[in-house]
């Protein structure tokens, strides 16, 4: 990717330049409980340990997304929202290590895909 450098104006004088990277750093928050609110303003990275069966709520809205990274040591399951998986069907959880779903919202559908793999 290269960036232009910003004019003042068509054939004006430069006052900017855009580097040619750009480095981003995203939030991570911890989950807790069993009716947790799925929430990206809290952190796009989103870490959860499975205490019990769990329901966690939508609060997702139109543009947004988010890693979750799910840890199911304990064998629970989870009563997903109303959303659409790729692949038609919520994932099976890892018995260990880390799950990691990957939300995102268009319009008001809820869409999840789970990322090949076991994070440890």
């Amino acid at each position: 990717m290269k960036f232009e450098p910003l004019l003042d104006g068509p054939g004006g004088t430069q006052f900017a330049v855009a580097p040619d990277s750009i480095a981003m750093t995203e939030e991570v928050y911890a989950l807790t409980g069993t009716t947790p609110n799925l929430d990206p303003d809290l952190g796009t990275i989103q870490t959860w340990t499975l205490t019990g069966n769990s329901t966690p709520v939508d609060t997702l809205t139109d543009g947004q997304s988010m890693t979750l990274m799910i840890d199911d040591g304990s064998a629970c399951s989870i009563a997903w929202p109303t959303m659409n998986w790729v692949g038609g069907t919520a994932p099976a959880l890892e018995a260990t290590g880390y799950t990691v779903i990957v939300l995102w919202k268009v319009g008001t559908t809820l869409r999840g895909a789970r990322l090949p793999g076991t994070v440890v």
